[in-house]
């Protein structure tokens, strides 16, 4: 059995976490260079939106989703470009790959977008992790989660 760490997070309040599920940024986010370490909480089992809680500013908490949810060749894009991630992230196996990506919801939740340009990868065995901003790539910073036409239809 693994060791438990206790995190107390001004959202969350405090959380239990096995200390051999920590996931390690070898380079931090881009804009949090004080949190190297994270952990992934699940929203609720039935959401396909997951919270990315920073350990070492427990304030800091992403909401994030798997992007095959939106496009399932997703993964190529950044396998293709960014084999070199397989040797500094140790990933023996494709299938110990796993993408996240960060969503940004402003005040008005049907304008929710997703970063696809700058995705989260992590290895799952060894939770090590790296986001990587796919250079020369035309997919955006901000895409859509909603198109209009399903806005209209909620509203």
């Amino acid at each position: 059995m693994s060791e438990v760490m206790k995190i107390n997070s001004p959202r969350f309040g405090e959380i239990k976490c096995p200390k051999d599920k920590i996931i390690y940024f070898v380079i931090p986010i881009l804009g949090f260079p004080n949190s190297k370490r994270y952990i992934i909480l699940e929203h609720d089992k039935e959401c396909d939106f997951k919270w990315l809680l920073s350990i070492d500013e427990p304030e800091i908490a992403f909401v994030i989703i798997d992007p095959t949810l939106l496009f399932s060749d997703y993964p190529l894009v950044v396998f293709e470009k960014y084999s070199n991630l397989f040797s500094e992230l140790e990933i023996k196996d494709i299938n110990d790959l796993s993408i996240i990506n960060i969503v940004t919801i402003p005040p008005d939740p049907t304008q929710a977008t997703v970063n696809l340009l700058a995705p989260i990868v992590v290895n799952s065995k060894t939770f090590k992790a790296k986001q990587v901003i796919l250079e020369g790539s035309d997919l955006p910073i901000k895409y859509p989660l909603f198109s209009q036409d399903e806005n209209k239809k909620q509203r």
